[in-house]
């Protein structure tokens, strides 16, 4: 059976995409924490952290690195309407 994200991956569920490439998807939270609150999820299937494997370390890389510029980039758009 497909996880939520999964299924929001392969567009069965809807979400607010902000950013999306071909390793990973960046949305907004359905229930967040902060006024802007992005999941950053890779497309290859990780089901927990202890699941990720030294061949994933450029994937895990390019979620921090990738992900970073999103926040700021989301509140300026949110401040300026």
């Amino acid at each position: 059976m497909p996880t939520l994200f999964e299924r929001i991956i392969a567009g069965e569920l809807p979400a607010a995409i902000v950013h999306r490439d071909e390793r990973v998807i960046a949305f907004r939270d359905i229930r967040p924490l902060a006024p802007t609150h992005i999941l950053v999820v890779p497309n290859k299937p990780i089901p927990t952290a202890n699941d990720i494997g030294d061949d994933d370390e450029a994937l895990v890389g390019h979620m921090m690195i990738g992900g970073r510029p999103l926040g700021p980039m989301l509140m300026r758009q949110e401040r300026t309407g």
